[in-house]
């Protein structure tokens, strides 16, 4: 009892930090997606504005798997203008004028505003809340809605499975014991009425631990990579190709 008060206290400190995280920045990037086209690589997304319609920087970034950042130059619109928020907006970058051929292990990060106020999300300090109610985390870490496999999903199937898995353990009885002719064994102990299958308790418990370790696991994965990624951005030099 004393850990999970523990727990909620530490949740109760960690939550409005995350909030504030969560709201400091006017605008977001929605549906991104990559169109190649000859030597023209077209970045559309959609920028929402939280607040206001006001129109606002966006920088187009770069990463490759030991998180250097690429910046391109040549792109159209140019770095510095300013885009009014909008559905279907684009950036063309000519990424032939800028490298010899495009890596595919470049991922693409889109930044609407300033780069010190730019929402990165949690880092995996996150993983808390899903340990706490599993799911829970993937809301801090990452843009929950076009998943196919919503964080509601793993909040019900874990305790779900849990439940009746609790429900399968408490209903389990044994038959009465039975006399045998048995002259070593004269008593053959009763055999087991299980709720659902046999070792259902165990299995459905298991099943339910299962989704919620893996949950666990995952936005820590997740949030280590937004803090490498943020890390990144703020604190190393931009590379150019």
């Amino acid at each position: 009892m004393n850990k999970i008060i523990h727990l909620l206290a530490m949740l109760t400190i960690l939550l409005p930090a995350s909030l504030t995280a969560q709201s400091n920045n006017n605008y977001s990037i929605r549906n991104l997606s990559l169109q190649l086209n000859e030597n023209l690589l077209h970045v559309h997304y959609d920028l929402i504005g939280k607040k206001n319609l006001e129109p606002v920087k966006v920088r187009l970034l770069f990463y490759d798997k030991q998180y250097r950042i690429y910046q391109p130059k040549a792109i159209s619109p140019e770095a510095n203008s300013f885009v009014k928020p909008g559905p279907n907006r684009s950036i063309a970058w000519d990424f032939a004028q800028d490298m010899k051929k495009i890596d595919v292990g470049l991922h693409p990060y889109l930044i609407a505003g300033d780069l010190a106020t730019h929402n990165y999300r949690m880092g995996p300090e996150a993983a808390l809340f899903s340990l706490a109610v599993p799911g829970l985390g993937n809301y801090f870490v990452t843009e929950t809605r076009h998943q196919t496999i919503k964080p509601w999903m793993k909040t019900i199937s874990s305790l779900g499975l849990i439940a009746l898995g609790t429900i399968a353990a408490r209903d389990r009885y044994r038959d009465d014991p039975e006399l045998t002719l048995d002259d070593e064994k004269p008593w053959k102990m009763g055999d087991w009425n299980y709720k659902y299958f046999n070792s259902d308790a165990e299995f459905l418990i298991s099943a339910g631990l299962a989704i919620w370790v893996a949950d666990v696991v995952l936005v820590a994965i997740k949030g280590n990579h937004n803090r490498k990624l943020k890390k990144s951005i703020l604190g190393m030099p931009v590379v150019y190709r």
